[in-house]
């Protein structure tokens, strides 16, 4: 499917807000990876992995297939293959039947695992708390989270 582009550009305003916002994000990203990798030795893809893994689950942790994880990081399917095996090797996941469908294998976090997770989830909700949510005052949440969302839907309609 081919899709039709217009003629028309950015305004000088709204590419100069695109610009920053796009810096901005990989900036943060860059951050958040070196500090987790400091001081709590995980990388921030492996991170928001564990992080999807954990919120997954109501109650106990289930198995998550991989169609399903590699949807909620927005991570490949054949990365988020070699992601898991390198959870896997540092024993954070492991492999298990999936409830609704014992032929099929899902990824669930391990007790060490959600160890790491926990640790890391403070220093992360820390930095980006510092880093990135300060400004924001309590009136604008919902403006913000709209925005993102609406972006977000956008997108899974055009996939």
């Amino acid at each position: 499917m081919s899709a039709s582009y217009g003629t028309q550009n950015f305004t000088k305003e709204q590419e100069e807000l695109w610009t920053v916002c796009t810096n901005a994000f990989a900036a943060l990203n860059a951050h958040l990876d070196r500090t987790l990798r400091a001081n709590a030795g995980i990388k921030l893809t492996d991170f928001l992995i564990l992080s999807a893994l954990v919120g997954s689950g109501k109650g106990a942790p289930a198995a998550v297939r991989m169609g399903e994880l590699a949807q909620k990081t927005n991570v490949s399917p054949s990365r988020l293959t070699y992601q898991i095996e390198v959870l896997l090797r540092h024993k954070w996941v492991r492999k298990e039947p999936v409830e609704s469908d014992r032929r099929g294998k899902g990824i669930i976090i391990t007790d060490t695992g959600l160890a790491v997770y926990e640790k890391a989830h403070r220093i992360y909700a820390h930095e980006v708390r510092e880093t990135a949510l300060t400004e924001i005052e309590d009136s604008s949440w919902a403006h913000f989270t709209d925005f993102f969302n609406n972006i977000l839907e956008r997108i899974s309609h055009k996939q």
